[in-house]
Parts: structure tokens; C-alpha cells; sequence
């Protein structure tokens, strides 16, 4: 493995985002859903067709794909986390390239 300081600026500066979001951020690998219900209480608006609508993270959790509810004043949170993963899962991609790059010069250098 070489020094940082040998890595092209591209993986480093990625390299760099990664550690500081994986550091100092909560993230969350799943999605969003939105789902509308009827709740069953006679009267309601959503008797009328008016359904409720809630929001719950879609995720996989100790193996098992799970629906887990989220409160209104969390949906901001769950959004950011679910930023961040996906920002994370960028960097990485870049990372990835960097190195695949790295390991075709290598082999290329390999063979010749």
C-alpha cells in the first residue's frame, strides 16, 4: 500500500469527504416510502377517501427488509441521513474507479 500522498488527488479529496461523513454523520442505508391508510375510526376524512399519509424508512435490518414508522418532526433527520448514504455510496464509486484505474496500469505494467 502506498502514502496518501501517492494517490491521485481525485481518490485523495474523495477519500478525504468519505472519512468525514462516515466520522461525524448518521446515515442510513434504505429509501423513504410514503404510504396512505385508512385508520378505521367512523367519521374520519379517510373514510371519505381522504387516506393519512406517513412516511416510514424502508431499510434491511439484522437481515430483514423492514418498514419502520417516522414521526413528522424526524422526516427531516431520516432525509438527511439517507443524503448522506448516498453521498457516501458517490465517494465510493470514485474511490472504486480510482483503484480499478490504478490496478489496470499496474497490470498493464505487469505484462509488458
Amino acid at each position: 500500500m502506498s502514502s496518501r500522498s501517492s494517490l491521485p488527488d481525485k481518490q485523495r479529496h474523495a477519500s478525504s469527504q468519505l472519512a468525514q461523513i462516515a466520522h461525524d454523520k448518521s446515515f442510513i442505508v434504505g429509501g423513504i416510502v410514503r404510504m396512505a391508510r385508512v385508520c378505521g375510526v367512523s367519521g374520519c376524512k379517510c373514510t371519505r377517501g381522504r387516506k393519512h399519509v406517513s412516511s416510514y424508512l424502508s431499510l434491511k435490518y439484522k437481515n430483514k427488509r423492514r418498514m419502520i414508522y417516522v414521526p413528522r418532526e424526524l422526516e427531516d433527520y431520516a432525509k438527511d441521513c439517507l443524503k448522506n448514504y448516498h453521498d457516501i455510496k458517490a465517494l465510493m464509486d470514485v474511490i472504486s474507479g480510482s483503484c480499478v484505474e490504478r490496478f489496470f496500469d499496474a497490470r498493464k505494467k505487469r505484462l509488458s
